[in-house]
Parts: structure tokens; sequence; C-alpha cells
């Protein structure tokens, strides 16, 4: 039995989807353990974890003083074969990497490469590039979230055969029961929204008020075509900024949702035609995946990796730079102008989400566990 160690923290647990997955192999059994600055969690939040991980074996590592960190000789008595990163900013990760050696076991980062490039600041570059560098010597695999960052990898001297890919996803077993849940028409007629309309679905995650003041600005520019109708949601706080700038433009075409469940946000990517993800700062950006799943096209910003990824200019939807709210305008007015684009964007969607399954990313990651236990 191969033991797989995954480490990470309570704010940044991502792919649970991948390691139930991975845990249903033959020959294979994760644990996950999350490193938490609570120094100690009530029943609720245990309870909750349990729902999260859904059969996965898991353990809470709490705080000592304030500080994560990693107990000592917790990796000898866990005897791990393989562990597994997301980052390498906490002292514990450095631990997990130093103890590699000692303990015998190996270590895989499996990571949003725009964590990396964030590093790379024209100011501090000398000193960014050489501890990644020397941290990437320690690290014995790659499972990049994105197919296209293989190639900033190598900028920083990683041998190709150290990267794999296990693409970012999300559960698509349950878009899958979601799409047989909802029923689209009848969701347009409970948001009385007109059978031909073109529904656009923001995403909106704004850092300040003149961002948003911008964005809807630009919105605006979109009032003299009856036929469409907007759909926000994201962030709670703006929602009545974002209501007093646009609602005598789009009277009863304007639907401000503010923060979701994933259930509530499917029920809303069910009922739209395009989706417009127009997110501040974003390292990857799951509710891409999302709308991937549910078949939109998508407008999307370059501040999201995911952009670059599935996002095909003129075959799966558009991505525009950052705050360039013109070109996020020009792209909507394709869709509005020339709306059989739509259907042939959504069988475009349907084709490239295939490299985003959940089976897909599996098979990268055991391709770099069977990698790194063969060194």
């Amino acid at each position: 039995m191969i033991k797989i160690g995954i480490f990470t923290t309570d704010f940044n647990i991502h792919q649970i989807v991948l390691w139930r997955l991975i845990n249903a192999l033959e020959g294979y059994s994760v644990k996950m353990y999350i490193l938490t600055y609570d120094p100690k969690l009530g029943k609720s939040q245990m309870e909750a974890y349990t729902e999260m991980f859904g059969g996965l074996d898991f353990a809470i590592i709490p705080s000592t003083k304030g500080k994560i960190r990693l107990p000592q000789k917790f990796l000898a008595k866990e005897k791990p074969d393989v562990v597994v990163l997301y980052d390498y900013w906490y002292h514990f990760e450095r631990q997990i990497v130093k103890e590699a050696r000692k303990y015998k076991y190996k270590v895989i980062l499996h990571t949003m490469v725009e964590r990396i490039i964030d590093l790379q600041k024209k100011s501090e570059s000398f000193f960014s590039n050489f501890h990644l560098r020397w941290c990437f010597n320690n690290i014995d695999a790659f499972c990049l979230l994105g197919y296209t960052a293989r190639w900033r990898l190598s900028t920083l001297g990683v041998p190709p055969e150290k990267i794999f890919l296990a693409p970012n996803v999300i559960d698509e077993t349950l878009v899958t029961a979601q799409q047989h849940l909802y029923d689209r028409n009848q969701i347009r007629e409970e948001l009385n929204i007109a059978e031909n309309d073109i529904v656009f679905l923001l995403y909106h995650d704004w850092i300040n008020d003149r961002q948003a003041t911008s964005l809807m600005r630009a919105m605006s520019l979109l009032k003299d075509y009856p036929q469409i109708a907007l759909i926000f949601i994201g962030e709670e706080m703006r929602k009545q900024k974002i209501y007093d700038l646009l609602h005598n433009d789009f009277k009863g075409r304007l639907i401000i949702a503010g923060k979701c469940s994933s259930e509530k946000s499917s029920y809303y990517f069910c009922a739209s035609d395009v989706f417009v993800m127009c997110a501040s700062k974003y390292y990857w950006g799951d509710m891409g995946n999302l709308a991937l799943q549910w078949g939109l096209p998508t407008i999307i910003n370059n501040a999201c990796e995911c952009g670059g990824e599935f996002v095909i200019d003129g075959y799966t939807g558009y991505s525009f730079y950052d705050n360039d709210d013109e070109a996020l305008v020009r792209y909507m007015r394709k869709f509005i102008t020339n709306p059989g684009m739509i259907g042939r964007m959504r069988i475009a969607a349907g084709n490239q989400v295939q490299n985003y399954t959940a089976q897909t990313s599996a098979e990268g990651f055991i391709e770099a566990v069977n990698y790194v236990l063969n060194q």
C-alpha cells in the first residue's frame, strides 16, 4: 500500500475530489493533514471537516502559540511514502522538505504556478529566483494545475522529467447531478427572463470601489440592447453599489445574487448563456472550471491562470487584460450581435472539458507518484 499524505492549511484546501479518487484506487491510501491556526477545534468544526472530506482519513494539526508548526517526529510516526505540498510559504512545508531525506519519503509540489510568478517581481528577481531554484532542487516532482505552466518551471531549471500535469478540477459528478436536477426554462421563468434573451452571468470580486465603478460604467454601454440580462454573483459587500449604478439602465433585466453556495451558483449557471469572470486577483479561478463544466462560453481576465488554459479565443470564449473594461464590453457585444456563437462555443466547451476531469488529473498525479518512487 502506497501511503500518500496531503499537507495543507485549513483555508487552502484544494482538489478534494481528486484525493477521493486516488484513495479509491487499489494500492493507494490518502490521508489529509490540515494545519490550522486554531489552537483547538470544537465538535461542530470536526463534523464540518468530516462531511467535507467524505470518507477520507484526515488529521487536524492545531497551531502552537499561534504558529503553524509540524509536531516533532510527526512524520516518523506517520511514515508516508509520498508527501504532497500545495505551497512553500509555511515553516511546516520547509520542515517537510528538510526531513524528506532523513525519513526517506518523497515530496511532490502540487501548485498553482501564479504563486511562483508573484515571487518574481523585478525588484526582487535575483533573490526570488535564487530562492526558488534552491527550493525546487529539493522537490522530487511537480504536479501542475495547468497545461500552460510547464515552461515557467523550466525557466527555473526544473528538469522536464520532474514535471507532471494534474489539472485543476471540480467535482464533475456533482455538476452532472445538478444538470439533471435543474430545468433551464423553469429557472428563467422564475427569474422573469424572456426565453430568447442572452443572459450574462458575471462573477465579480473587486479589491476596491473604483474598480467596481469602472466595470459598472462599462456595463452601462450595453443598456441599449434589450435582449440581454445580467446576473451578478460573487462578493456580498457591493450588492447595493451594483444596484445603484445599473438598475436604471437594466430595469427588470438585472439580478444581483451576491455570494452563492455551490448549489445556488449552479442554479444561475443553468439559466445563463455566457459566463464573465472579472475577478481582480485570482491564482486560478475555480468558477471558470464550473463554467466549463456547464458548457458556457467564457470571457475572463488574465488575472486568472485558468484564462490561459481552457478559454481559447474564438473557440471557447475570450480573454482580456485585467482592468481592460473596453475589451470586455467588446467581447460581450460579439455574443449579442452574433448569438449563433453561443451554440458553437458550447460544443467547444464540452470538448475542452474532457481535459479537465478528475480522472485526467488522477492519471497525471499517479504518474508523478510512480516517478518519485522509482528514483
